[in-house]
């Protein structure tokens, strides 16, 4: 198959919810990061569903952070990161 792929790390809480560490996806042509997070939550269960929602995500593609519209390119990988608690 041919297309875009897109590494997706997943960190903390969200990577024991969805069970598992990281995966590899393809789409026919460049997602954004909005469509990425969009598909995965289309595909988790409910409590990855429920860890995706939270409110203050971090995305990071290539070791950046990124906004919702960021373009992703084939081989991109990208990390997302529970929202940081400070105290």
């Amino acid at each position: 198959m041919t297309g875009t792929r897109i590494l997706v790390r997943y960190w903390g809480g969200i990577a024991s919810k969805l069970s598992r560490n990281t995966e590899t996806l393809r789409f026919p042509s460049p997602p954004d990061v909005q469509a990425l997070v969009d598909r995965i939550i289309e595909e988790a269960g409910p409590a990855g569903k429920e860890a995706l929602r939270q409110p203050g995500l971090v995305l990071a593609a290539n070791g950046r952070a990124v906004g919702p519209r960021h373009l992703l390119a084939d081989g991109d990988a990208v990390d997302i990161l529970p929202a940081a608690a400070g105290g």
